[in-house]
């Protein structure tokens, strides 16, 4: 029986943006790819899924799919391990946490998005494929994609991304953890990956040099094969 993998996709990215990513796994393992129009009540519904398996399976989480990863994590054997894309413990900064987004960047969106969903949403794609430069096809594709999960949906997982805040549990996970974060990232910064390293006891962090936070379509190869690297690892 093939080993599990469930990829967790980012804001405004419905489960079938991961399949350049998925697509690099089908050969070697069952894929499940969700995103918050799946897991309308984010960790909780993930959470059941994973205790419905008879083997624990690993969990890929990209940006705000990170977020639920550690959320499930911090349950006892309950996953496999852990492939975090771009991830954070808290998607806003504060004083005690610099190393995220603005609260009012968040908010700003959010207003963007009630005002002009199409402008709001084709700036927030061109800021995640930085350095890269979108086609105007391209992000004609993924704002569409983005739009299937409509305004209310959108700015309630914005909301989420206000809210969540991991890093009381992250001491607490002992899984197995390969964190993979692009140093040209503009939406959640390196450091972020870095402050996770240190906390997380049993995990692998590699910088990505010119790479940014699209990582599932910009590289899938690179995460593919950093991923049998650290499954490789795991079971030697």
């Amino acid at each position: 029986m093939k080993p599990t993998v469930i990829m967790l996709s980012g804001w405004a990215h419905p489960a079938r943006a991961m399949k350049p990513l998925a697509d690099r796994f089908m050969g070697t393992h069952e894929v499940i790819m969700l995103s918050t129009l799946e897991l309308t009540d984010y960790a909780e519904g993930l959470s059941r899924l994973i205790r419905e398996r008879s083997v624990p399976p690993y969990v890929l989480g990209w940006s705000l799919g990170s977020l639920l990863a550690l959320q499930v994590a911090a349950e006892p054997s309950a996953v496999a391990g852990l492939i975090l894309l771009a991830p954070t413990p808290r998607f806003c900064s504060d004083m005690s946490f610099p190393h995220g987004t603005p609260d009012r960047n968040l908010r700003a969106l959010s207003i963007g998005l009630r005002k002009n969903a199409l402008s709001a949403l084709s700036q927030f794609m061109q800021d995640a494929a930085l350095p890269s430069r979108l086609s105007p096809q391209a992000v004609q594709t993924r704002v569409g994609q983005a739009l299937e999960f409509g305004v209310e949906q959108l700015c309630r997982d914005l909301k989420f991304l206000q809210e969540s805040d991991q890093r009381a549990i992250v001491p607490t996970i002992q899984t197995p953890t390969l964190i993979l974060h692009g140093r040209e990232d503009r939406i959640v910064p390196w450091q972020a990956g870095e402050w996770l390293k240190e906390r997380l006891s049993n995990s692998r962090l590699r910088i990505l040099d010119q790479m940014g936070h699209n990582l599932p379509f910009n590289r899938p190869d690179l995460v593919y094969d950093e991923a049998q690297r650290f499954f490789s690892e795991k079971t030697a």
